[in-house]
Parts: C-alpha cells; structure tokens; sequence
C-alpha cells in the first residue's frame, strides 16, 4: 500500500509538471519561466532516480567484494592445513552413566542421563587420589578395577523386568521407617523393595557421576555429589571421602541444599556400605551403615514348595525366568548439636530427616521404574 501511494504521487507530480509547463510553451511573455519551472520540477525526479540507481549499484559492489574477502579467508585457512598437515584430533571427553544392562556405558559430555532435569546446576566431581593425582592413571586404574558382577545376568533381569512391567507393572510398596532415641542419639532405621537388581541398585547408589535421587514432582535433584577424593581403594573394597549436597524444605517455605561432608566405605562385592561424618552442619553424631539383599519375586510362582536360598537355586528353579528385586536396609544415627537436640528444635530436626530420607528412597525407586521402562 505505501509502495503505490509513492508511485501514485511519483506520477501525479510528473504529470502535473509537464501540462505545467505546456501551459506557457508558447507564450512569449514568461520564456524564462519555462525553463525555470522545467529545471524545478523535473530535474530533482531525474536526481532520484538517478540516486537510486547509484545505491543499487554501491550495495551490489560491496557484497561481490565482501564475498571475495570471504573466499580470500576460506583460500588462506586452507592453505595453512596443507602446509602443516600434522594435526591430531583430540579424543572426546566422555561421562559415565549407570543404566540396565551394562554397568557402565559412556556418552560423550554435555548430555544428561535425565533430560527432564532441565539445566539443573551441573556440578562437575572431581575425583582425586592421594596416591596418584594424574588424573589419566586414575582412569586407567579404574578402567582395570576388577568386576564383581554378571553382566549377561543383569542383562537378562532387565528383560524380565521390562517385559513384566508392560503386563503388570510393579507397585512400590512404601518404605518402612521406625526411629528409636538412646542417651540423645536418634536410630533410625529404614528398610524399601526396590523394583529392580541388587546389583544395578547397589551402583545407582555409589555412582559419582550421575544423580539418581530425582523429584519428578518438583522437577529437582534432591542430592548431589560435589566432589569426591579416593584414599584407599583395594579390588571391590574403597574408601572415598565424599561432599554431596542434600536437599532439605525448610517449613515447607523454601529448600536450601544442606552439604555433607562424609567418609564412606563401599564392597561392592558384599554390596555394603557405611559413612560417618567428616562435617555436617547441625550434627554432632552423623553415621550409618547400609546394605543390599536379594528378593526373589517369583520363588511362589516358579519355585513351588522349594524356596530358594542363593541366586543360583533361584534361577535353577524359575528356570531362568525369575525376577530379583532389591531390599534396601539403612541404619541412620543422628543427634543434633545443643540447642538443637531440646525440643522444641530437636522435634522438627528428627522429623525433617526422617522426611528428607524417605524422599530420596521414592525417588530411588521412580529411577527404577524409568530403568523397568526403558527398553535396554
């Protein structure tokens, strides 16, 4: 619409101007003013146009030129990979993740196990030996560490479990929590069946590089490893000195992350672990002890009368088919420091852990249905 207005007026001015001036073409009088009114008039139109003219040919200069600078540039950069062809290409950093079927897969960095924790502040461990501070030969040392566990096994009760959740899905019972105070120190024991392998469970547990206590509800991750420094390590047996961050709703209002300072030790063969506190804030005793027990899930239905009592009884008498699952048992004792060990502080500090501890075992156990319906 602007475009045929400025050519509508374009053309009334050059009509306008030419009958104009056909209107003293002839007369004596104003012989001057013909010629006046013909520079007046037509000349600035004929200036536009020819400016118009001058532009479009500028703009199209400039852009032969700026693509001849570009292939200038491009001709030079290939000229110095040709002149010095000896380049090596680095090797990718990766990250590892603990997902069903194999126990340690490997992805290239910048992704994320779970996508829908969106950008949530991804805190890089760090992983230090006080023996070897070479960060490479800690890799390989690692790299080396003997396995204490089936894979083809785990790969199978992946199967199980996914094609028995498509069916059936499994139904998380409720963790059981039962709390006991002895000369100011609370005992809180916790006891959860988690729908997947002990195995596979025991290593979501001492992963150091991904995080699986994840609150699908309010989208965050309710714990989370900040460092990590290895100080002994003796085949499935190590000793770790650990900083995590724990989640912790503060009247409901807001949540702060409480760090913990601690000394764990994990056997991974036994599938035990316990830690005591190097620094917590608030606490003046800060310990416990875990450990990971197989439960048969279909000794009833496959096994009949025969109950089984190893693994290996179990898949003898399923024949292979049988799904394991996990018992998860926590002793936790705890006592705050004074003032915080009097009521009425003493009540919200018992009460706040028990909670904080029963919302990490849910979500340990929402990781696991993700894992149950993933297809592996």
């Amino acid at each position: 619409m602007i475009l045929f207005k400025s050519l509508l007026k374009k053309s009334l001015m050059e009509k306008t101007g030419v009958r104009f001036v056909n209107m003293f073409k002839n007369n004596d009088v104003f012989p001057g003013f013909v010629v006046w009114i013909n520079q007046t008039i037509q000349e600035p139109l004929k200036n536009v146009k020819e400016h118009s003219l001058v532009k479009t040919l500028e703009t199209e200069i400039e852009t032969t030129h700026d693509q001849n600078r570009d292939e200038e540039k491009l001709e030079k950069q290939l000229q110095a990979w040709r002149n010095n062809p000896s380049w090596i290409d680095q090797p990718p950093k990766v990250q590892r993740l603990v997902v069903a079927g194999k126990r340690r897969r490997w992805k290239q960095s910048g992704s994320m196990l779970r996508a829908k924790s969106k950008g949530s502040e991804n805190v890089e461990s760090k992983l230090v030996s006080e023996k070897d501070t070479n960060s490479n030969a800690l890799a390989n040392k690692k790299k080396n560490r003997k396995e204490h566990y089936d894979e083809k096994e785990e790969r199978i009760q992946h199967i199980l479990w996914h094609e028995e959740e498509k069916k059936h899905p499994w139904k998380n019972p409720p963790p059981k929590v039962k709390v006991t105070t002895k000369k100011g120190v609370y005992h809180m024991n916790l006891e959860m069946t988690i729908g997947a392998a002990p195995e596979l469970t025991y290593l979501w547990l001492i992963d150091s590089w991904g995080s699986h206590f994840y609150d699908e509800k309010k989208r965050r991750d309710l714990m989370k490893n900040i460092s990590i420094k290895v100080l002994t390590e003796d085949g499935p047996r190590r000793v770790i000195k650990v900083e995590k961050a724990v989640v912790y709703d503060f009247f409901s209002l807001t949540s702060i992350p409480i760090p913990l300072h601690l000394i764990v030790e994990e056997n991974e063969k036994d599938l035990t672990g316990k830690y005591k506190k190097e620094k917590v804030m608030l606490m003046k005793v800060f310990e416990g002890n875990y450990k990971l027990e197989p439960v048969y899930v279909d000794q009833e239905r496959l096994c009949k009368k025969r109950l089984p009592k190893s693994q290996e009884e179990y898949k003898k008498c399923s024949g292979g088919q049988g799904k394991i699952a996990t018992k998860l048992i926590i002793n936790q004792y705890f006592e705050p420091y004074p003032p915080f060990n009097l009521p009425p502080l003493s009540w919200y500090i018992r009460g706040n852990t028990i909670k904080t501890s029963k919302n990490l075992l849910n979500a340990l156990q929402d990781t696991a249905k993700i894992i149950r319906s993933t297809k592996g």
